[in-house]
């Protein structure tokens, strides 16, 4: 059976050509050096031989290269690479976060979570870190929610920001924080 295959490869159209020429040379040899005075079972040898070595090397030239497995890259946070792969998935095809973002954001959100003794993952923190981090915050980064705007994005890493700045202890609720802004008041 593997014979079949192995047949119907080699008569496939990229090889097909290089498989007649073959043929054909291993014939002009035979024939030549029965011409020039080699008996015919010899020269038939000659002819199969020169013909088989070079399909050989016809179909060699089809194979990938074969290279040593190349180092993985050690991955280190902060890194440029690091940073142009979040930059670009800050921006997707349709119109939302990558899902490589907010995995990263969970991730964040989990460390600055643990600084004030909170886990994502424990159900009984789970009304403690919506009231810190809002409802909206709390559903951007959820497991199967659907993917973020980067106006949400930034909304859920400003009040990160804000939790990690915070010194330990109680929290305020995510609503009684406001961004600061500038005033220009005239005295």
């Amino acid at each position: 059976m593997s014979g079949q295959l192995g047949r119907r490869a080699l008569l496939s159209p990229p090889h097909r050509s290089r498989v007649i020429w073959c043929a054909i040379l291993g014939l002009l040899v035979g024939v030549g050096s029965w011409f020039f005075g080699i008996d015919p079972p010899h020269a038939i040898g000659l002819g199969i031989a020169i013909g088989s070595l070079a399909l050989c090397i016809a179909l060699i030239g089809d194979q990938s290269r074969a290279d040593w497995a190349r180092p993985a890259a050690e991955q280190r946070d902060g890194a440029r690479r690091d940073v142009v792969q979040l930059g670009w998935a800050l921006q997707s095809r349709r119109h939302g976060v990558a899902p490589e973002a907010v995995r990263r954001l969970r991730s964040l959100t989990q460390r600055v979570l643990e600084l004030h003794g909170l886990d994502l993952d424990i159900e009984a923190d789970g009304p403690e870190i919506e009231r810190i981090l809002g409802s909206s915050v709390l559903g951007t980064i959820r497991r199967g929610a659907e993917s973020p705007t980067p106006s949400n994005y930034e909304t859920a890493l400003r009040q990160l920001e804000r939790v990690a700045e915070a010194p330990p202890g109680r929290l305020p609720p995510a609503h009684e924080t406001r961004p600061e802004k500038e005033t220009n008041d005239a005295h």
